[in-house]
């Protein structure tokens, strides 16, 4: 019985874990500035490549993958001018 108990265990275990690696990656992400019409620039902090430039209000879709098991982290930076960035 206790055999059963434990294969149990560790089965939920497994399968809570793969929920994480096969989730939804890409989300959408919403953008705005006031005044409208700021310059936004997204770049990738670990590549160092822009993966966006266009103008606000912008929606975005952002990937969450950064490799096995880590997530992507981005630098996001409005500016327009008169204004500090």
């Amino acid at each position: 019985m206790k055999m059963i108990g434990s294969l149990i265990v560790i089965a939920v275990f497994m399968l809570s874990s793969c929920a994480s690696i096969v989730s939804k990656s890409d989300w959408p992400v919403r953008i705005g500035s006031s005044p409208e019409g700021a310059d936004v620039t997204i770049t990738d902090i670990i590549e160092g490549k822009k993966v966006h430039t266009g103008k606000t209000p912008a929606t975005v879709t952002l990937s969450a993958k950064g490799g096995y098991f880590k997530g992507k982290t981005y630098r996001v930076e409005v500016s327009k001018e008169g204004y500090a960035t």
